[in-house]
């Protein structure tokens, strides 16, 4: 009993974390950084998407390069909240459905909508509540009973 609640709990917060970064990308910009020799790999979180990129930046011309490590923010933008993803102004890859590609020599990112993630979490979810489910006694076919002799 308490190993099926875990797994289902385990396919449930999926599915409540692709509903709170939908929430809090509305109005809020969320990115997780990490750098390593001046590479960095970004996943981010606004207007209704998740942002993964990657960028390989040359070495800085003066003396201050960037710090290697992971790097954590979170703040308000001040524009109008948006909810469903888009492309930037004058990108050169449109956003179909919410999703986007974009591929440089030096530049990786791919956007997928929580709209997207949320089906599948939730299939997911499904799943695993079906496949945990208690089995009931008893089988497919009734049993018969038996004729009185007269």
């Amino acid at each position: 009993m308490t190993r099926r609640w875990l797994i289902r709990a385990v396919f449930l917060l999926p599915l409540l974390l692709c509903l709170a970064g939908w929430a809090l990308s509305i109005t809020h910009v969320a990115s997780l950084t990490y750098t390593h020799a001046y590479t960095v790999f970004n996943c981010n979180t606004i207007h209704g998407a998740l942002w993964f990129r990657r960028d390989r930046n040359p070495p800085p011309l003066d003396a201050w390069a960037t710090p290697d490590g992971w790097q954590a923010e979170c703040f308000a933008y001040t524009s109008k909240g948006q909810f469903w993803p888009r492309s930037e102004p004058g990108s050169p890859w449109p956003a179909c459905l919410g999703f986007t590609c974009e591929v440089s020599t030096d530049h990786f990112a791919v956007q997928i909508p929580y709209w997207f993630l949320i089906p599948i979490a939730s299939l997911l979810l499904f799943v695993a509540w079906r496949k945990t489910a208690p089995k009931k006694p008893g089988g497919a076919f009734p049993v018969e009973t038996t004729a009185k002799k007269e």
